[in-house]
């Protein structure tokens, strides 16, 4: 009995000391879990019957702080301790944007009473009452309410015997640290400057419990914390990386925060110009780090993602500053415009050189790499206009009378690296070697030359008659025919390719006035 009597005077005289000694700590708040009047509660009466209790500070305007201590229990007993916990001067702070709020420090416990026995300090009524212990069953959380921060300082902490020994193992736990803390025997102030254990804005959670690994529990006997404002919230990582101007257009955007964010409000401060269409929102586990996908964008298109100061964080806080943010997105794949040969172009002369337009400026050894003819050309040689759009192929004479393939692969880039969607294939045949027997080519006539309107062959027995203009492209055919309405030809120069029925043919140049 006289031990137990010193054991209370000790921890009684122990709180009072420490109290004092944190009550003079310029910028710091408390709270202590003191038992004065030796107010026994038993497992009928523990704190709230499992409800919260809520430590609700008010800091005037000078910075000054106080607390009141208050449950839903209608017990005269525990109602009578709450009274005895609330604090006129619970501490300062010297954060002016603080000056005028309140916030709520609300403990629970996971679905267990918390209690105080006579000898000050809480506890969970679980493997025993007035501790925390359970090898880790037993877990006190203190959540946060209200526009502020709270770096924890120190706690006070008395272990309590069990098994022998006189030790406590304490763990804490906030949103990244799990941290143990050996508590030698005897009443101590663990300090956590090291540590780092913060609420950084509500609704974040501390977790208190004792190790599930080594034995020792005890009586949480009072937190010294200090407080902090709010995170304002600002981009901390962007991607793409802003100014790209090589942008793909099925790209995601990622906006990486510097706090936890409120997603509703945060998304609609988040826009883009011209806007997304079917735009899609995700957020990380922690709502740190928004996503924003889309249909694909539009090609060749200047893009401007724009962050308002309305963005919120968690804690209620707005931006200081707006942000925004250009991209140009990458043009659709190239491709080739026009060839000469003209596809399927016939009667082209052997020596003829090829020609490909291009949509824009190209990549000039990917195309020429990318590009092949079949047969092969003889001694190619390639030169290029000086915006890289236009590509002149030369080469030793083709062959009579044969029908070439060009391909240009999809391997051919332009000038911001997009490849050919798909090969573009173009065809052409070479003249065909004239034949046409001496008495027939004496006779031959076309006339009149120049021609206006119908154009006519004489001296040969005409089994096809053609018309191409000098890029190869046929304008007009007929078949057994010695005569050929030119009148809705255009005026120039064109070939004209004639066929007798022994196949033999001749080609002569006329001039459509």
């Amino acid at each position: 009995m006289k031990k137990q009597l010193l054991r209370k005077i000790s921890t009684a005289l122990f709180i009072l000391a420490v109290s004092a000694y944190f009550a003079n700590i310029s910028g710091q708040v408390k709270v202590i879990f003191e038992n004065g009047d030796d107010r026994d509660l038993n497992r009928t009466e523990g704190i709230a019957n499992r409800d919260a209790l809520h430590l609700n500070y008010a800091i005037d305007g000078s910075g000054n702080v106080s607390m009141e201590a208050v449950s839903s229990s209608t017990d005269e007993k525990v109602i009578a301790l709450l009274d005895s916990w609330d604090l006129a001067d619970a501490g300062t702070t010297d954060v002016a944007s603080l000056f005028g709020k309140t916030f709520s420090l609300v403990l629970t416990t996971n679905n267990k009473r918390l209690d105080c026995r006579e000898k000050g300090g809480l506890g969970i009524q679980g493997q025993n009452s007035g501790r925390i212990d359970g090898n880790g069953t037993e877990e006190l959380y203190i959540t946060l309410e209200g526009s502020v921060g709270v770096k924890i300082d120190s706690f006070m902490y008395e272990p309590t015997e069990r098994g022998g020994g006189d030790n406590a193992h304490f763990v804490l736990r906030d949103h990244d640290t799990d941290s143990l803390f050996y508590t030698p025997a005897g009443d101590s102030v663990v300090n956590l400057d090291d540590e780092l254990i913060y609420l950084r804005f509500a609704p974040e959670s501390l977790t208190i419990k004792e190790s599930d690994t080594l034995a020792g529990g005890g009586r949480l006997l009072g937190l010294f914390f200090t407080l902090t404002a709010p995170t304002n919230p600002a981009v901390a990582g962007i991607s793409p990386t802003p100014g790209d101007t090589l942008l793909d257009v099925s790209s995601d955007f990622v906006i990486l925060f510097n706090t936890v964010m409120d997603p509703a409000a945060t998304e609609a401060a988040v826009t883009f110009t011209p806007a997304l269409t079917n735009r899609v929102n995700t957020w990380n586990g922690t709502n740190e780090e928004l996503t924003v996908s889309s249909d694909d964008m539009d090609f060749f298109t200047d893009y401007v993602l724009n962050i308002s100061t309305d963005i919120l964080s968690a804690s209620g806080t707005n931006a200081l500053a707006s942000a925004m943010y250009d991209y140009q997105t990458l043009p659709d794949a190239p491709t080739v415009i026009s060839t000469y040969p003209a596809n399927e172009a016939v009667e082209i002369p052997v020596s003829t050189p090829m020609i490909l337009e291009f949509t824009r400026s190209m990549n000039r050894d990917s195309v020429v790499n990318a590009l092949s003819f079949a047969p092969a050309l003889s001694n190619a040689s390639y030169s290029w206009n000086s915006a890289s759009t236009k590509l002149v192929v030369s080469a030793d004479d083709l062959e009579l009378g044969t029908e070439y393939t060009a391909t240009v692969g999809t391997d051919a880039t332009d000038i911001y690296g997009v490849s050919f969607a798909e090969s573009v294939v173009f065809t052409f045949t070479t003249v065909t070697p004239v034949s046409v027997e001496n008495a027939l080519q004496k006779d031959f006539v076309l006339y009149p030359n120049p021609v206006s309107e119908v154009l006519y062959i004489k001296g040969i027995d005409v089994s096809e008659l053609s018309i191409h203009n000098l890029t190869g492209q046929l304008m007009k055919s007929m078949y057994n025919s010695s005569e050929i309405d030119m009148s809705d030809i255009e005026a120039g120069s064109y070939f004209v390719t004639v066929r007798d029925k022994d196949a033999n043919s001749v080609r002569k140049l006329i001039v459509k006035q």
